[in-house]
């Protein structure tokens, strides 16, 4: 039921602007159909299903893979004949307004890509079959591709998936040596393309870097001009001199399009009004890049509490462990500590303090605390350090 409620959630929430009305294709598109082939309630599902999936993956509506991997995910559930399926939804992208979209787009290789980078970057791993949207077999491909295994788990359909997955992921791998981030580099280009960007395809790597690093430095900064953001990004010029110059124009707007950033005061016509702070979404996806860069960085307790959550936890996964006296001290000496800050050091310094002293901070904290959210945290991090013996990783 709670995966029926995130996709019913999402498309009632899908503005007029972005959504496209595959909800209200597939309900015409059912009523073609005959009556007998399925129940009322297999329809409703139907609907819903094609509907999520097309609405959350737009850009990659005429893709093969996609289609291939949705007809497959809703025959295996609903026991409907693939024929049926494959003909609905031939009739329903028909349908669907006519919209340029980028090669790229196009290519399987890329949706392959596209799906391992969403299930690597999603904020729980139960989350992830619901954000991709096309069954939990698609998680196990995934899988199989990082332990190189084939089996009956293997998608029939296509053999050649897990080999391709496995390439896909030797070549993350070695990226990731570089740039721990880089997942998120991904990700953030393909949301890039999920609004008209100002330039060409063909750059969007190149703009992607930029644009990253200018989101990244936003959020070290809280609030940014959006004077400040253009010389940044002319600082962080390397595709040649002048080139950079069709990404000024706007670029702040579209970022705001793209859901990274907001408008914190003043008006986007005004570049010396107008200023900028990043979203929840920008905050996720610049997250392990501040943490990696600042790992050996010893942060001001005040600093540190200021610090958005995301970039807060994945700092204290990171860090060197030279960082984890002043992480101890943060817990013991802070008043009131968040509480996913309690329950992600407690488990970081697992092994690393005593634990009697870091058992005593913590009856601490929940014995001073007056937020019930608070106290909850301080008994689940009691029970992490309770259960991890000695000898287990810290």
């Amino acid at each position: 039921m709670q995966t029926i409620d995130v996709k019913l959630s999402f498309l009632k929430a899908l503005s007029p602007k972005k959504k496209v009305g595959f909800q209200e294709l597939c309900e015409q598109e059912i009523e073609k159909l005959p009556e007998h082939i399925f129940s009322l309630a297999t329809q409703k599902m139907l609907i819903l299903e094609m509907a999520y999936c097309l609405e959350k993956h737009q850009q990659w509506r005429h893709n093969t893979l996609l289609h291939h991997l949705l007809i497959h995910y809703i025959v295996k559930t609903y026991k409907i004949e693939a024929r049926i399926i494959a003909n609905f939804l031939a009739a329903v992208l028909r349908k669907a307004p006519a919209e340029a979209i980028a090669v790229s787009f196009l290519e399987e290789r890329n949706f392959l890509l596209f799906i391992i980078v969403s299930a690597l970057t999603a904020r729980h791993e139960g989350l992830v079959a619901d954000e991709i949207g096309l069954g939990s077999e698609v998680l196990l491909l995934i899988k199989n591709a990082v332990g190189k295994e084939r089996g009956e788990e293997a998608l029939e359909f296509a053999p050649t998936l897990t080999e391709e997955s496995w390439l896909i992921i030797q070549d993350l791998a070695v990226r990731y040596k570089q740039k721990p981030w880089v997942f998120f580099l991904y990700k953030l280009g393909f949301l890039l393309s999920e609004a008209p960007a100002p330039w060409s395809e063909g750059d969007r790597e190149q703009v992607s870097n930029i644009i990253f690093d200018l989101l990244c430095k936003i959020g070290e900064k809280k609030i940014l001009s959006q004077a400040r953001c253009e010389k940044l990004v002319q600082a962080l010029d390397f595709m040649g001199k002048g080139k950079c110059r069709h990404l000024i124009s706007g670029l702040m707007e579209y970022l705001c399009r793209c859901e990274l950033v907001f408008l914190v005061h003043g008006h986007s016509q005004h570049r010396n009004l107008a200023s900028y702070s990043l979203t929840r979404e920008g905050y996720e996806l610049t997250a392990v890049a501040f943490a990696h860069r600042n790992r050996k960085q010893i942060p001001k307790r005040s600093y540190f509490f200021s610090l958005e959550r995301s970039w807060q936890e994945a700092f204290v996964r990171v860090c060197d462990t030279t960082v984890f006296p002043y992480l101890f001290s943060f817990l013991k000496e802070e008043p009131a500590p968040p509480s996913h800050c309690i329950e992600a050091i407690a488990d970081r310094l697992v092994g690393h303090v005593e634990r009697g002293e870091l058992l005593t901070a913590l009856q601490e904290i929940g014995q001073k605390a007056i937020s019930t959210r608070v106290k909850e945290a301080s008994e689940k991090a009691t029970e992490v350090v309770l259960a991890r013996t000695p000898d287990d990783p810290p």
